[in-house]
């Protein structure tokens, strides 16, 4: 076996033998020449890095490291894994190689140390420079906004924060440490207001102060060689009103378009929460009063009787159910007391008359596990003993019915809140049952119950999707986009009520797009 090993070893350091051929002085001077050729391209790498590493030439920015790394990504290339400390250069050229390796595995933490400086020194340099910008001192916030001179800066600031003073003091920075001409300065502000407000400040006619749609409309004019037709701003404003509006009212001629409406105002432009989301009666009142969860019944004001206002009830749930009597033709009492005598004060939620008849509704704020919401607990009572006294109330609700052979229909929390369209179902099927005779109104007879009542809720919608439609297109976005990003939404509420958003107002959307496509016109 040793010998069989020597053997190998021995052929093996023949291969070796035969491969390495020896290097002959025209070879050592062809690679000593490459290697000098490549030194000189690494010292201008180097100096170029130099450069940007000097406070003469300011902040070092993350364009500048980018440009850096991509420009001498070739020379990288080259010399990795190559062997250069024997083949004659100088000491002194192997150590620009080696810096030049050094740099370009650190130029990330080499550029946040030198800015950290940098901005220190510039802050002091400066000083008194920006003790006076528009008559006023720039805080120390503003002054490192002014000095950060990086590709993109965030600045994040409230109203009256001095945002423009900040932006004045930026130009007069960097007009005068950079040296360049105001004519290369290009200030873009996204109304006319606070265009032509940053101009009279600045002082200075020669630097450029213009909007977004402004900019756009000469770097279209550069290349197409003329202007393109727009609406002004007046002009914008009402043409997409009146468009918009157009395609509602015309879209609102097809049934199933009706149904949708009706569903979305109805069930999905608030947003629900259930009572055991909250943990006081004052957090879910608040709520309730927020999202103007009320039905669509109308009610008499009793402070004029002329007028009306829509019917307040306790809960959301309350509300869906409500709403949902009123346009299945059922009339309702809502907390009407129960007839006399009583052995306890009891106001049913739901009194429901119909042929002389009355049924009664009630609601109970139960869960699946039967217990009540947090805030259901009166002060010094346990959530345990709050469900207690409230199943038992119910018992007593129960008995006095029976006693009185009234008929009670209940239902309960947990039933709405698994799904709204099977609660419906099975509230449609308990009232039948019970002998209520149910006249549901046409899409177009419920859509007016909600349009003329709540004289807004028209001029509301078209002005929701004026907003949608501008932040859509101003974000590039396509209704395919939108689509796709909608079937990323966990909470189920949400995706549904995007859903059922994007079907209505996609005729619309199209509407306006084959208008301007028509007429040839730019939507600024």
């Amino acid at each position: 076996l040793s010998m069989l090993l020597l053997l190998v070893i021995n052929v093996s350091d023949w291969f070796s033998s035969i491969n390495k051929k020896p290097i002959d002085d025209a070879e050592k001077k062809r690679v000593l020449s490459l290697w000098k050729k490549r030194v000189t391209r690494i010292k201008r790498a180097n100096s170029m890095l130099t450069k940007y590493l000097s406070t003469d030439t300011g902040y070092f920015s993350n364009y500048q490291e980018s440009y850096w790394l991509s420009h001498h990504v070739k020379l990288l290339d080259e010399i990795h894994d190559q062997s250069y400390g024997r083949i004659g250069l100088a000491n002194s050229d192997i150590d620009v190689i080696k810096k030049f390796v050094s740099n370009s595995k650190n130029i990330s933490s080499l550029r946040k140390n030198f800015n950290a400086s940098f901005i220190d020194s510039e802050l002091k340099t400066y000083s008194n420079f920006f003790n006076n910008i528009e008559d006023r001192s720039l805080d120390d916030q503003q002054r490192k906004a002014v000095v950060t001179d990086e590709d993109n800066n965030l600045i994040i600031a409230g109203a009256g924060s001095g945002k423009t003073t900040t932006i004045i003091g930026k130009v007069h920075y960097v007009l005068d440490k950079y040296k360049v001409d105001s004519e290369d300065l290009l200030l873009i502000s996204f109304t006319k207001r606070s265009a032509n407000d940053l101009k009279k400040r600045l002082k200075k006619d020669e630097v450029k102060v213009k909007t977004f749609h402004s900019f756009g409309m000469e770097v279209l004019k550069e290349v197409e060689g003329k202007y393109p037709r727009t609406l002004d701003d007046d002009e914008n404003s009402t043409v997409f009103k009146h468009l918009l509006t157009k395609s509602f009212k015309a879209s609102l001629e097809d049934r199933k378009y009706i149904n949708k409406v009706n569903k979305f105002v109805i069930d999905y432009l608030r947003e629900p929460k259930s009572e055991f989301d909250f943990e006081t009666r004052g957090d879910y009142y608040q709520h309730l009063r927020d999202q103007d969860f009320s039905t669509f019944k109308r009610v008499p004001s009793y402070s004029d009787k002329t007028t009306f206002k829509r019917e307040v009830v306790k809960s959301i749930e309350e509300c869906k159910i409500a709403n949902f009597l009123l346009f299945n033709g059922v009339e309702y009492k809502y907390e009407a007391k129960y007839k006399s005598p009583l052995p306890f004060d009891y106001f049913p939620d739901f009194s429901l008359i119909q042929d002389g008849k009355t049924i009664y509704l009630e609601h109970f704020g139960i869960n699946k596990n039967w217990q009540v919401p947090p805030f259901f607990a009166r002060d010094g009572e346990t959530h345990k003993q709050a469900t207690k006294r409230y199943l038992g109330d119910r018992n007593k609700k129960i008995e006095l019915h029976k006693n009185n052979s009234t008929t009670l229909i209940q239902t309960f929390s947990y039933e709405i809140w698994n799904n709204d369209e099977s609660f419906y179902d099975m509230l449609r099927q308990r009232l039948v049952d019970a002998g209520i005779r149910l006249s549901p109104k046409t899409p177009e007879e419920i859509w007016q119950i909600i349009n003329d009542f709540y004289r807004n809720e028209e001029k509301d919608l078209i002005k929701l999707f004026g907003t949608f439609i501008t932040l859509m297109k101003s974000n590039q976005y396509s209704m395919a986009t939108v689509k796709h990003k909608l079937t990323k939404i966990e909470d189920g509420f949400l995706r549904k009520r995007g859903q059922l958003f994007l079907d209505i107002i996609k005729p619309i959307y199209d509407g306006y797009e084959a208008h301007l496509a028509k007429e040839k016109v730019i939507d600024f």
